[in-house]
């Protein structure tokens, strides 16, 4: 049996959150504008601010096509994501 080494308290919006901040934080270190990714990803720059401020629940697709604008993995995004929410809930 797999360990499970997330918090059980660890939720689908805990990780929105989490999955949220990492991506404005990982766009703004690459001096990516909103605008920038949007358009290299074919998603509208509203829908990418409304995934950074946690306020759209996005599709398995549309992580994939951030993270690729991103150059980062999608298993990034989320390992990324968990640990920011374990450091917030300490």
């Amino acid at each position: 049996m797999v360990e499970n080494t997330i918090e059980k308290t660890l939720d689908s919006e805990t990780l929105l959150t989490g999955l949220s901040y990492v991506i404005k934080q990982i766009r703004k270190e690459k001096q990516l504008t909103q605008e920038d990714l949007s358009c290299d990803v074919g998603l509208a720059r509203g829908y990418l601010s409304d995934v950074e401020c946690g306020a759209r629940n996005f599709s398995m697709k549309n992580l994939v096509k951030i993270a690729n604008g991103l150059d980062v993995r999608p298993s990034e995004l989320i390992r990324l994501a968990e640990e920011h929410m374990k450091r917030r809930a300490e």
